[in-house]
Protein backbone atom coordinates (compact mmCIF):
# COMPACT_ATOMS: atom_id res chain seq x y z
CA UNK A 1 0.00 0.00 0.00
CA UNK A 2 1.61 3.55 -0.55
CA UNK A 3 1.25 5.88 1.82
CA UNK A 4 -1.06 8.90 1.26
CA UNK A 5 0.77 11.79 -0.10
CA UNK A 6 1.57 14.31 2.55
CA UNK A 7 3.49 16.97 0.45
CA UNK A 8 -0.36 17.55 -1.34
CA UNK A 9 -2.10 21.00 -0.40
CA UNK A 10 -5.57 20.47 1.59
CA UNK A 11 -8.39 21.20 -0.63
CA UNK A 12 -9.26 25.54 0.28
CA UNK A 13 -12.28 25.48 2.52
CA UNK A 14 -14.88 27.07 0.94
CA UNK A 15 -15.56 30.77 2.24
CA UNK A 16 -19.15 31.93 3.95
CA UNK A 17 -20.39 35.52 4.09
CA UNK A 18 -22.36 36.12 7.14
CA UNK A 19 -25.92 36.89 6.92
CA UNK A 20 -25.74 40.37 7.81
CA UNK A 21 -23.09 40.80 5.21
CA UNK A 22 -25.03 38.72 2.68
CA UNK A 23 -27.98 41.72 3.77
CA UNK A 24 -25.78 44.78 2.78
CA UNK A 25 -25.07 43.67 -0.19
CA UNK A 26 -28.30 43.44 -1.70
CA UNK A 27 -29.33 46.82 -0.25
CA UNK A 28 -26.32 48.16 -2.09
CA UNK A 29 -27.46 46.29 -5.05
CA UNK A 30 -30.93 47.15 -4.83
CA UNK A 31 -30.25 51.45 -4.59
CA UNK A 32 -27.63 50.88 -7.27
CA UNK A 33 -30.46 49.14 -9.33
CA UNK A 34 -32.85 52.01 -8.50
CA UNK A 35 -30.37 54.63 -9.15
CA UNK A 36 -29.80 53.00 -12.51
CA UNK A 37 -33.27 53.00 -13.33
CA UNK A 38 -34.07 56.21 -12.07
CA UNK A 39 -30.96 57.02 -14.59
CA UNK A 40 -32.59 54.88 -17.74
CA UNK A 41 -35.88 56.52 -16.98
CA UNK A 42 -34.51 60.22 -17.34
CA UNK A 43 -32.53 59.39 -20.50
CA UNK A 44 -35.72 57.66 -22.29
CA UNK A 45 -37.17 60.68 -21.43
CA UNK A 46 -34.58 63.91 -22.31
CA UNK A 47 -33.97 60.87 -25.96
CA UNK A 48 -38.01 61.19 -26.35
CA UNK A 49 -37.51 65.17 -26.07
CA UNK A 50 -34.73 65.43 -28.37
CA UNK A 51 -36.80 63.05 -30.56
CA UNK A 52 -40.08 65.05 -30.84
CA UNK A 53 -37.17 68.15 -31.27
CA UNK A 54 -35.83 66.32 -34.11
CA UNK A 55 -39.42 66.00 -35.85
CA UNK A 56 -40.58 69.32 -35.36
CA UNK A 57 -37.11 70.58 -36.93
CA UNK A 58 -38.25 68.32 -39.94
CA UNK A 59 -41.67 69.71 -39.97
CA UNK A 60 -40.48 73.09 -40.26
CA UNK A 61 -37.83 72.24 -43.04
CA UNK A 62 -40.36 70.68 -45.36
CA UNK A 63 -42.77 73.99 -44.42
CA UNK A 64 -40.26 75.92 -45.94
CA UNK A 65 -39.34 74.20 -48.59
CA UNK A 66 -43.13 74.15 -49.22
CA UNK A 67 -43.36 77.60 -48.67
CA UNK A 68 -40.30 78.34 -50.93
CA UNK A 69 -41.48 76.03 -53.76
CA UNK A 70 -45.01 77.80 -53.78
CA UNK A 71 -43.51 81.23 -53.47
CA UNK A 72 -41.16 80.18 -56.76
CA UNK A 73 -44.96 78.90 -58.45
CA UNK A 74 -46.37 82.39 -57.99
CA UNK A 75 -43.24 83.99 -59.29
CA UNK A 76 -43.26 82.06 -62.21
CA UNK A 77 -47.12 82.88 -62.62
CA UNK A 78 -46.87 86.41 -61.90
CA UNK A 79 -43.73 86.59 -64.56
CA UNK A 80 -45.61 84.88 -67.49
CA UNK A 81 -49.01 87.09 -66.77
CA UNK A 82 -46.30 90.26 -66.69
CA UNK A 83 -45.14 89.35 -70.27
CA UNK A 84 -48.94 88.15 -71.55
CA UNK A 85 -49.66 92.11 -70.77
CA UNK A 86 -46.44 93.60 -72.00
CA UNK A 87 -47.31 91.68 -75.06
CA UNK A 88 -51.10 92.30 -75.91
CA UNK A 89 -51.94 89.07 -75.56
CA UNK A 90 -53.91 89.12 -72.41
CA UNK A 91 -56.28 91.69 -71.18
CA UNK A 92 -54.89 93.63 -67.67
CA UNK A 93 -56.07 91.56 -64.65
CA UNK A 94 -59.09 93.06 -62.80
CA UNK A 95 -57.79 96.07 -59.97
CA UNK A 96 -57.37 94.80 -56.35
CA UNK A 97 -60.67 95.16 -54.16
CA UNK A 98 -61.57 98.48 -52.37
CA UNK A 99 -60.88 97.83 -48.66
CA UNK A 100 -64.09 98.97 -46.09
CA UNK A 101 -63.82 102.10 -44.91
CA UNK A 102 -62.12 102.83 -41.25
CA UNK A 103 -64.15 102.13 -38.68
CA UNK A 104 -65.95 105.78 -37.52
CA UNK A 105 -64.35 107.20 -34.32
CA UNK A 106 -66.97 107.26 -31.01
CA UNK A 107 -68.82 110.18 -30.64
CA UNK A 108 -67.26 112.31 -27.48
CA UNK A 109 -68.60 111.40 -24.34
CA UNK A 110 -71.05 114.54 -24.10
CA UNK A 111 -72.82 113.47 -27.03
CA UNK A 112 -72.94 110.13 -25.53
CA UNK A 113 -74.43 110.91 -22.17
CA UNK A 114 -77.08 113.30 -24.32
CA UNK A 115 -79.56 110.41 -24.82
CA UNK A 116 -79.14 108.28 -21.61
CA UNK A 117 -80.53 111.00 -19.36
CA UNK A 118 -83.79 112.26 -19.53
CA UNK A 119 -85.30 115.51 -17.84
CA UNK A 120 -86.72 115.19 -14.48
CA UNK A 121 -90.16 116.44 -15.22
CA UNK A 122 -90.44 113.45 -17.44
CA UNK A 123 -90.85 115.50 -20.79
CA UNK A 124 -88.47 112.60 -21.99
CA UNK A 125 -86.38 114.67 -24.28
CA UNK A 126 -82.69 114.45 -23.70
CA UNK A 127 -80.96 116.69 -21.31
CA UNK A 128 -78.29 118.50 -23.62
CA UNK A 129 -74.60 119.53 -21.98
CA UNK A 130 -74.96 122.80 -23.72
CA UNK A 131 -77.84 124.15 -21.62
CA UNK A 132 -77.48 126.07 -18.31
CA UNK A 133 -79.19 124.30 -16.13
CA UNK A 134 -77.98 120.85 -16.97
CA UNK A 135 -75.98 120.32 -14.03
CA UNK A 136 -78.23 121.34 -11.69
CA UNK A 137 -81.30 119.17 -13.40
CA UNK A 138 -78.67 116.24 -13.55
CA UNK A 139 -78.24 116.89 -9.63
CA UNK A 140 -82.25 117.01 -9.43
CA UNK A 141 -82.24 113.28 -10.82
CA UNK A 142 -79.60 111.96 -9.37
CA UNK A 143 -80.71 113.41 -5.70
CA UNK A 144 -84.99 112.19 -6.56
CA UNK A 145 -86.84 109.52 -4.51
CA UNK A 146 -87.04 107.27 -7.16
CA UNK A 147 -84.94 104.51 -5.93
CA UNK A 148 -81.46 106.19 -6.76
CA UNK A 149 -81.34 108.20 -3.98
CA UNK A 150 -78.39 110.73 -3.18
CA UNK A 151 -75.04 110.45 -1.47
CA UNK A 152 -76.59 112.71 1.25
CA UNK A 153 -79.97 111.05 2.22
CA UNK A 154 -80.23 109.67 5.89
Amino acid sequence: MEPQEADAPAPAAARWYSRAAFDEFNVAADAERARLEALIADASARLARADAAVGLNRTMAEMIVDSQRELQEIRRRAERTAAEILAGDAPAPAPAPVPPPAPVAEAPVAERLTAVFVDPDESLEPLRPADDDYFARLKDTLGSRDGLGSLHDD
